[in-house]
């Protein structure tokens, strides 16, 4: 059974998702239902379908395969750049709508069936929105709710998370 703040952030990554245009570098929403709610207790949310699952486990689970060089333990640095740009593209769809991830890393990164990286799981997602000369914002995050500064704070988040997440993708790839 899930508790009120759990319906309400779920209700808000169902919203996030809605407003947000269809991107090939964003999981999309294909639909939603909160009619069984009421009676039980039931929300859905219907995504694309990404057949090789999330970042982390796939680097984890196919290094042998992505390796260039399983001797010197080289990584194919080309899709990591590959799956860095589109992550970046998605992020930039997210800063246009003024909407913070708040939890993005290697397992919120889907692969669809022809590898492309898909932003995924809204659940931490805040939307920030102007009024007047500040911005405040909305959803499940409990950090900054306004800013004078949001391109500067959305920026800062945006490159940190992607630093942050790069360098756990070269990091696990050089697991052995």
């Amino acid at each position: 059974i899930a508790t009120e703040k759990e319906v309400a952030d779920f209700m808000n990554e169902i919203k996030i998702m809605g407003e947000l245009a269809q991107h090939l570098n964003v999981v999309n929403m294909i639909g939603y239902c909160t009619s069984t709610f009421e009676e039980e207790g039931k929300l859905w949310l219907i995504v694309e379908y990404c057949g090789n699952g999330d970042l982390k486990s796939y680097i984890r689970d196919f290094k042998k395969d992505l390796s260039i060089d399983e001797t010197k333990n080289q990584f194919n640095n080309k899709l990591l750049l590959l799956w860095s740009y589109d992550i970046a593209k998605g992020m930039q769809l997210l800063a246009k709508n003024q909407v913070m991830h708040g939890d993005l890393a290697a397992r919120n990164i889907l692969l669809s069936d022809n590898f492309v990286a898909k932003i995924s799981d809204f659940g931490f997602s805040k939307r920030f929105v102007k009024k007047s000369n500040n911005f405040s914002g909305t959803g499940a995050l409990n950090s900054r709710s306004s800013s004078s500064n949001f391109n500067g704070v959305l920026q800062s988040s945006v490159t940190s998370s992607l630093d942050i997440l790069i360098c756990s993708s070269l990091s696990i790839s050089a697991c052995r």
